[in-house]
């Protein structure tokens, strides 16, 4: 995957040399990343994704019950959403690893 990218990026790079390059070019190649957002407003969840979903941002779980939804997208796509009506805070998603069973570090 990293490898087909850098390929597609001299192959622009040659095609459009200098200012012969698409606008936003290293936009379209920004990195997707999983993110969780959370709401607090009295706007409804389903309001909400509909928005983000409209600016770009794939949704994967609406969970009601905590005022969270979480997807993914590119950097740029959250700078956009962050200004939607009824978000409050969106967050990268980071992994947790608890480590084996019966390890001394858990954390």
């Amino acid at each position: 995957m990293i490898y087909s990218r850098w390929i597609i990026i001299i192959l622009f790079t040659t095609l459009f040399p200098g200012d012969k390059q698409p606008k936003n070019f290293y936009t379209i190649m920004s990195e997707t990343k999983k993110w969780i957002v959370t709401v607090s407003d009295p706007r409804s969840l389903a309001e909400i994704s509909r928005d983000l979903t409209k600016n770009g941002f794939k949704v994967d779980q609406v969970m009601d019950e905590i005022g969270c939804i979480t997807g993914s997208a590119s950097g740029d796509v959250v700078k956009k959403a962050r200004t939607i009506p009824g978000v409050s805070d969106i967050s990268p998603e980071e992994g947790i690893d608890i480590g084996p069973p019966g390890s001394e570090t858990t954390w």
